[in-house]
């Protein structure tokens, strides 16, 4: 019960009262939510035709029919839908092309169609529902106990696929988990020292982030509202942020704050491997590329090519990439050093 009573409202709406659908409660809820509806959006209806039928409804009851038989595709609580509503009210919802929707004094099934499915979407994206519900099945079905040994196996392979993956100079979702480690072997001390820095590379990684989100089809992290209204604050610079959209523009802000990290930790990770990294030519692989005066070359391995038409020997071949024009070298430069940086290769 305590877990419950502290549940956020978009959960307790959520899982306390009867769903519109429900084949017991749902008619009576369907009823109860119409009127509350009429209630609050204070909606008008003509009155019954004086030469109407005694049995013949009347242009309310018409109305509060169709839009009952309507609203029971949802798996919504009544409380549900009276919040949705009031969201629309207070402008916080937005269509399927990022347009506030308007709320109009009326039953209209379509209005409501764009009033609900604005709302399912709003509450599957919400962070504190999502959590809520996460809690609620943790007591139903308590999560199974990790034991040490589990614990230090985990750690063990994201360690390994943090390492294989600056190896091959390969992006990796979970190097922030080793942003302490950075810290402690010294690393980043100027940039983290220069706070302004760090405040203008979180904004512009929560702008880029942002950007991307903006392009998919379905964000992951945010509501067509939150990206309408997170985008107009960017684009404007606004002063002060829309309150409706705090929550988001945390939520943005973490992220961006922990795929900074992930970038900073990575990076200096990978200098200190380049640092480490001695290539000889004989270890190269055919077709690698490899710069040479600026150039960029392949590298074709060990050839026989005749020499002013007299001899033939063995040379070690690269081939501009541009012109497929060649340079040869003595076999001796096998185990010449070569120079990595950023992942390029260069022989000088």
């Amino acid at each position: 019960m305590h877990v419950i009573q502290n549940l956020p409202d978009i959960v307790k709406r959520d899982i306390l009262y009867p769903k519109l659908n429900d084949k017991a409660l749902g008619a009576v809820e369907r009823e109860k939510v119409t009127k509350r509806l009429i209630s609050m959006l204070q909606i008008k209806f003509d009155f019954r035709p004086k030469e109407s039928e005694a049995d013949e409804l009347s242009p309310q009851e018409i109305a509060m029919a169709e839009f009952g038989s309507f609203i029971r595709q949802y798996s919504l609580t009544g409380e549900e839908v009276l919040e949705a509503y009031r969201m629309g009210v207070r402008k916080q919802l937005c269509d399927v092309k990022g347009e506030i929707i308007q709320i109009y004094p009326n039953l209209s099934i379509i209005q409501a169609g764009e009033v609900l499915n604005a709302y399912m979407d709003y509450r599957r994206e919400n962070k504190q529902h999502t959590n809520g519900v996460e809690k609620l099945k943790a007591l139903v079905y308590p999560p199974k106990e990790i034991s040490a040994e589990e614990i230090k196996e985990v750690r063990k392979r994201n360690k390994e696929t943090f390492l294989r993956a600056l190896e091959e100079n390969q992006p990796c979702e979970h190097s922030f988990l080793y942003f302490n480690e950075v810290i402690k072997r010294g690393g980043l001390k100027s940039f983290l020292a220069n706070k302004e820095a760090v405040k203008i590379a979180i904004y512009n990684k929560m702008k880029s982030m942002l950007e991307k989100e903006k392009i998919k089809q379905k964000s992951a992290y945010f509501n067509v509202f939150e990206i309408s209204h997170l985008s107009h604050y960017f684009t404007h610079q606004l002063d002060e942020l829309p309150v409706a959209v705090k929550f988001a523009f945390e939520k943005l802000q973490t992220i961006a704050m922990i795929q900074l990290k992930n970038d900073l930790t990575y990076n200096w990770f990978r200098k200190q491997i380049i640092k480490k990294i001695k290539i000889k030519i004989l270890e190269l692989k055919i077709g690698q590329e490899v710069i040479i005066n600026t150039k960029k070359y392949a590298y074709k391995g060990i050839q026989k090519k005749r020499i002013k038409d007299i001899e033939t020997t063995e040379k070690v071949i690269f081939e501009d990439l541009e012109t497929k024009d060649e340079k040869l070298f003595e076999l001796t430069v096998l185990n010449k050093k070569l120079k990595e940086k950023n992942g390029v290769i260069e022989f000088g």
